[in-house]
């Protein structure tokens, strides 16, 4: 998916940040961010991916799917990042 709009990029933001799963941990794994609250409310996450749809819409970085139903975020700096379920972890 690129940052074209009407691609469909936009399904898959609101469906990351719709996720209600309860997450306990302070980090995710391999040291990633933790983006949800114990309570299965995730504030963060939403403003979070809200950031990312205007980086998206705004040509500045490009998100595309993986395999394993995460996300990839690419920045125009070369910087690349996964946004999981329950975690952002920068991989470049």
């Amino acid at each position: 998916m690129s940052g074209e709009p009407g691609n469909g990029y936009e399904g898959g933001i609101r469906a990351m940040a719709a996720s209600t799963e309860p997450h306990r941990e302070q980090t995710g794994p391999a040291g990633g961010a933790n983006i949800s609250d114990d309570d299965g409310t995730d504030p963060a996450k939403a403003l979070v991916m809200s950031c990312v749809g205007e980086l998206v819409t705004r040509g500045c970085a490009e998100l595309s799917p993986r395999a394993n139903g995460d996300f990839e975020l690419r920045l125009l700096g070369g910087e690349v990042f996964v946004l999981g379920s329950q975690t952002v972890t920068r991989i470049a």
